[in-house]
C-alpha cells in the first residue's frame, strides 16, 4: 500500500500560502509599513511554522494557533475579532491557490489499482477539503489526519494506526513526504518503507530512500 503526505507533496502548500499572505499584504497598509515586500511571504511561513509547532505539541488549537499567528505578523495590535476577519481574507486566498504539483495525478493513475492512503498533519477538515478541491480524494481509501485523532507525525502511532486503518501491515506499506525526519525517517522507524520526496533538493542522507519528484517512484508491492 502506498501512503501519502498532502502539504509539499501532493499540494503545493508553500507557495498557496506566499500568494494568500500577498493578498492580505496589498489589502493592509499597515503591513505595507511593517514589512517590505519581498521578505513578507519568508516572514509569514516562519511564523507560520512557529505557531503551527505549538498545535503540533498541544500547546494551542487549530484556531488558536492561526489567529496567533496574525497578531504576531501584525505586532500584536489586533483584537480577536480583527485578527479573525483578516483570517477570513487569508483562508480564502489560501484556498484559491491549492494546486496539485504537475506529477501527482500521473503517479496517482500509474498505480491506480495499488491501494493509497493518506497520513497527514493538520486540521482535518482542512485536510480532507484540500483532497477534495483538487480533485483526487476519491483516490484514497484511507485518510488519517492527525487533527482528528491528537496523534502527530512523527509519533509512530498515527503511521501505526492507519496502518491498522486499513488492515495491512507496515512492512507492507510505502508512506511518502516532503520531510526527512517527520515522513520518511519517521515512517522507516514505525516499520513502513519510508520515501523522501526532495523536491526541493534540500540536501541529502544516505540512510532514507529519495526521490526528486513522482516520476522517479518505482513502487513494487512487498
Amino acid at each position: 500500500m502506498l501512503f501519502f503526505d498532502i502539504d509539499n507533496t501532493l499540494l503545493d502548500n508553500d507557495s498557496a500560502q506566499s500568494a494568500a499572505a500577498m493578498s492580505i499584504y496589498n489589502q493592509n497598509q499597515q503591513l505595507q509599513d511593517l514589512y517590505a515586500e519581498e521578505e513578507f511571504p519568508g516572514i509569514w511561513n516562519e511564523t507560520a511554522e512557529k505557531y503551527f509547532r505549538q498545535y503540533a505539541t498541544g500547546g494551542l488549537s487549530f484556531q488558536q494557533q492561526r489567529r496567533a499567528r496574525i497578531k504576531e505578523i501584525f505586532r500584536n495590535t489586533l483584537d480577536d475579532r480583527e485578527a479573525d476577519t483578516v483570517l477570513k481574507d487569508y483562508q480564502a486566498a489560501y484556498e484559491e491557490n491549492w494546486q496539485l504539483y504537475y506529477d501527482v495525478l500521473p503517479v496517482l493513475e500509474k498505480y491506480r489499482d495499488v491501494p493509497k492512503g493518506i497520513i497527514s498533519n493538520g486540521d482535518g477538515a482542512q485536510q480532507r477539503e484540500k483532497l477534495k478541491k483538487t480533485g483526487i480524494d476519491h483516490y484514497f481509501s484511507t485518510v488519517v489526519i492527525s487533527g482528528d485523532i491528537g496523534i502527530f507525525k512523527p509519533d509512530p502511532r498515527i503511521f501505526l494506526h492507519a496502518v491498522e486503518k486499513a488492515g495491512m501491515e507496515p512492512s507492507r506499506c510505502w508512506y511518502i513526504g516532503d520531510k526527512v525526519v517527520t515522513d520518511a525517517k519517521a515512517a522507516m522507524d514505525s516499520g513502513l518503507t519510508g520515501v523522501w520526496l526532495n523536491r526541493k533538493f534540500a540536501g541529502k542522507d544516505e540512510k532514507v530512500p529519495e526521490i526528486i519528484s513522482f516520476n522517479d517512484l518505482i513502487y513494487k508491492a512487498p
